[in-house]
């Protein structure tokens, strides 16, 4: 999923565009106890106003927050879900070695490895498809701050028939096809780029 968080009342000082990792977990408390088993050893889970969090200090030294579920929504009102695009699924972009630590800390989360690894590029998924990018830091890394991510998604809708669909509601985009990868790049209205990858 991709949560919107207003920059102009945030209380951490995050500004309009920042994208930050983070995810959504069933059980906290097994969460932290494997997260420790692997040696996060400050993995704990934090009783917040609005449902238990688990806070993690990741492998590149960032604090993040994963989300709890809740059945208890503290006096606070769920919409009802809207079914996503089927042909979409989120995968944010984080800069990390493929090779290094950060892989065996996604798999402590849950994600499994997909296809081969190297010292460019790794994919990490989840069950209900999308997932996580690992991409090289030997480029200029468009994003910054704590557990920033670039977003992105991958797609099952060939990446033409997404650009004339982007370009019919008003968004422009530009396509790259390469030995490795097809993908549009967008930029959204904070003037962060997000790259669509066909899957």
């Amino acid at each position: 999923m991709v949560a919107l968080h207003s920059a102009a009342t945030s209380a951490s000082g995050r500004y309009a565009g920042e994208t930050s990792f983070s995810a959504e977990v069933a059980d906290p408390h097994t969460l932290v106890a494997r997260l420790r088993a692997t040696g996060f050893d400050d993995a704990e889970v934090i009783d917040e106003s609005y449902g238990h969090d688990v806070h993690v200090t990741d492998p590149l030294g960032d604090a993040l927050v994963l989300n709890g579920v809740s059945d208890d929504l503290y006096g606070y009102r769920v919409n009802a879900p809207v079914a996503p695009d089927p042909r979409l699924r989120v995968s944010p972009h984080r800069f990390a070695d493929p090779l290094g630590p950060y892989g065996p800390f996604l798999e402590a989360l849950g994600l499994h490895a997909v296809g081969t690894r190297d010292e460019y590029f790794a994919t990490y998924a989840v069950p209900s498809g999308g997932g996580v990018f690992l991409h090289h830091t030997g480029i200029e890394v468009p994003v910054s701050g704590p557990g920033a991510v670039q977003l992105g998604f991958t797609t099952t809708e060939p990446v033409d028939d997404l650009v004339n669909r982007l370009a019919a509601a008003g968004v422009q985009a530009t396509v790259r096809r390469d030995e490795f990868v097809t993908m549009a790049t967008v930029t959204d209205p904070d003037g962060q780029q997000v790259q669509i990858s066909e899957a």
